[in-house]
C-alpha cells in the first residue's frame, strides 16, 4: 500500500494542469473554428502525454498514462456511437486521460457532459428550438417507455439542435 501512494504523489494529475491547460486552448480554438479537434494535435499530444507520465513514474508512470487514456476511449465510446461526441473529442479525452488518470478523468468528464448539456440548451433556445427539443425529448420518453426500447428521435436536418457544438468548450470549463 504504502508504494502505491508513493506512485500516486509522483504521478499526480496536477503538475500535468498546465498540459492539459495549453492542449485545452489549442482544442478549443480548432473546435470552435471548425468544429473538429485535428489529429495532428491529438495524436502528438497523446504521446506526449504518456512520455510524460513516463519521465515522472517510469515505466509504472506510462501506464497510469496508458490506463487514463485507455478509460476515457472507454467512457467516450459510447457518446461517440450514438454520434453525441465526434472522434476528435475522444481522442481529446483520451489526452486528457492520459496526463490526469484515470479516476481524474472520470470525475471530470462527469463535469465536462454537465457543462456541454447546458451549452447545447442554451444554443438551442437562442436559435429558438427549445420546444422542439422538448417535444422530442418527451415523445422519446414515451416511446421508450412504451416500447420498453431505447428510442430516440432525431432533430430534422437544419434544426437547431442538429447543429454540431464545440465539445471542447465544454472540455475546458468542465
Amino acid at each position: 500500500r504504502g508504494s502505491m501512494v508513493n506512485l500516486r504523489e509522483r504521478v499526480a494529475p496536477l503538475p500535468a494542469l498546465g498540459w492539459a491547460a495549453a492542449f485545452l486552448l489549442l482544442a478549443v480554438h480548432q473546435d470552435v473554428r471548425s468544429l473538429r479537434i485535428p489529429n495532428w494535435l491529438t495524436f502528438p499530444s497523446l504521446l506526449g502525454a504518456i512520455v510524460l507520465g513516463a519521465a515522472r513514474g517510469g515505466y509504472a508512470g506510462a501506464g497510469v498514462a496508458l490506463l487514463g487514456a485507455a478509460v476515457a476511449l472507454g467512457i467516450g465510446f459510447v457518446p461517440f456511437a450514438l454520434r453525441w461526441l465526434g472522434a476528435g473529442d475522444v481522442k481529446a479525452g483520451m489526452v486528457l486521460g492520459a496526463l490526469w488518470g484515470a479516476a481524474t478523468f472520470v470525475a471530470v468528464f462527469w463535469w465536462m457532459l454537465v457543462v456541454g448539456g447546458l451549452i447545447a440548451i442554451a444554443f438551442v433556445t437562442a436559435q429558438g428550438g427549445l420546444f422542439d427539443l422538448l417535444g422530442r425529448w418527451l415523445r422519446s420518453a414515451q416511446a421508450t417507455l412504451l416500447t420498453r426500447r431505447l428510442t430516440y428521435f432525431h432533430p430534422a436536418a437544419g434544426a437547431a439542435a442538429a447543429q454540431g457544438l464545440p465539445f471542447a468548450v465544454a472540455m475546458a470549463l468542465g
